[in-house]
């Protein structure tokens, strides 16, 4: 948005969700040596805005309280016109909602749980499940650490083409290349 470019009607922003947003379409790449990696203008928009101290609710380029329902798609159209990354976004924005409707995973999984909804689970959460006949099997898998005879077939599988994939022939240099 800074390249002077604004207004240029040769120039075409990158949009998603059917929202321009104020980037171009070609992100940058950042290097340090050892690889590059792809540079997200909205996460580094995000981080920008996040205060040091106080509530992440401020990184928040609009005001989400007179909104009502906030579906999936209208987080991402309103963060993405905002330059802002709707992931953090949503993530800031939920402990300022009193209803999330969501899966079984936001409320049950372990690791979901622990980085991302667990901060609004308390003994004053309410959770209403849909189809809670399957709440009990669902639920135990998640939390299981059992692993069944196909995922494991399916794994060896995966394996075998992988590492069929990265051997090589020393060409006599003496090494073992790389086998399984």
């Amino acid at each position: 948005a800074d390249s002077g470019d604004a207004g240029d009607p040769g120039v075409s922003y990158l949009e998603t969700a059917g929202e321009p947003t104020p980037y171009l379409p070609q992100t940058g790449e950042y290097g340090d040596g050892r690889g590059t990696t792809e540079f997200c203008p909205f996460y580094a928009q995000y981080l920008d805005d996040l205060p040091e101290d106080g509530d992440p609710i401020e990184a928040v380029p609009f005001d989400v309280s007179d909104r009502g329902l906030l579906e999936p798609a209208d987080l991402v159209s309103l963060s993405a016109g905002h330059g802002t990354c709707p992931h953090s976004v949503m993530g800031a924005v939920l402990p300022h909602v009193e209803v999330v409707v969501g899966n079984y995973y936001h409320a049950f999984d372990p690791v979901t749980a622990a980085t991302f909804t667990g901060a609004l689970l308390s003994e004053e959460t309410f959770v209403v499940c849909d189809e809670a006949h399957m709440l009990e099997p669902r639920v135990r898998d998640l939390v299981s650490d059992a692993v069944a005879d196909r995922s494991l077939r399916d794994a060896e599988n995966e394996l075998t083409r992988v590492v069929q994939a990265v051997e090589f022939d020393d060409g006599g240099s003496g090494g073992t290349g790389a086998n399984a």
